[in-house]
């Protein structure tokens, strides 16, 4: 699969998730709207890194300022840290990601991978962070103000998808990629986390001994979702 060029992609962009419980056969059928080459159908890492209090943020008065202080930090998320992901796209305050698999690396060096890459994009966005709001300490407005509350979230899952390439994004496609989506509605407490699905932790198992906590997650047409989570920031 080709490399996405990063500074290519917008920073707005409509979610495009399949609905229910679509699974690849679906994706396969999909009609050549979808693009002219046929699809890339494989394993691999899905992970959706995801600011937490944008919401909040861009609903101040002050939307030129927000809009400033979060792109800085989606640049710094998407450039920094990462050694295998690809982008697929931007939604929102969240960058859809993905790795396919490559068979030369052992799943459980993959997995060791991920995770170490992604302490590495926490550090790089909290500096990020800090940086935007000693850049505009003086600046009153909400937007600047609420910089340092930002925080950032991260789901990890591993499964099969499929990926359209209708430049500038690489669509993903299937049930695999409904998941972690829907698994950034959760339990869990507090605003910073990386949050792992069963089949993740499953590439490795002794990962495991290692987390913070262990529970279930049930959907409706997903049914139960093991995770496991860890806080990036330990």
């Amino acid at each position: 699969m080709a490399r996405q060029r990063i500074g290519d992609l917008l920073l707005d962009g409509p979610a495009a998730v399949a609905e229910g419980d679509a699974d690849l056969s679906a994706a396969q059928t999909l009609p050549r709207a979808f693009g002219d080459e046929a699809p890339d159908i494989g394993e691999g890492v899905i992970v959706i890194p995801d600011i937490s209090g944008y919401t909040g943020l861009v609903s101040s008065q002050e939307l030129v300022h927000a809009h400033e202080v979060v792109t800085r930090l989606m640049k710094a998320i998407m450039h920094e840290g990462w050694e295998m992901m690809q982008v697929s796209k931007l939604i929102g305050d969240a960058v859809l990601m993905y790795c396919p698999r490559h068979e030369e690396v052992e799943l459980g060096d993959l997995q060791r991978s991920v995770v170490r890459q992604i302490r590495a994009v926490y550090q790089a966005f909290v500096d990020e962070r800090d940086r935007t709001f000693q850049d505009r300490r003086i600046c009153a407005c909400p937007g600047c103000q609420q910089a340092p509350d930002l925080e950032l979230k991260f789901v990890v899952h591993w499964g099969e998808f499929a990926v359209y390439h209708i430049e500038p994004f690489q669509e993903l496609m299937g049930r695999e990629v409904i998941v972690p989506f829907r698994l950034l509605k959760n339990q869990l407490e507090g605003d910073r986390y990386v949050l792992m699905t069963g089949e993740f932790m499953d590439l490795d198992p002794a990962i495991r001994a290692d987390l913070d906590g262990t529970g279930v997650e049930s959907y409706a047409h997903l049914g139960d979702v093991e995770i496991g989570w860890f806080d990036p920031a330990a």
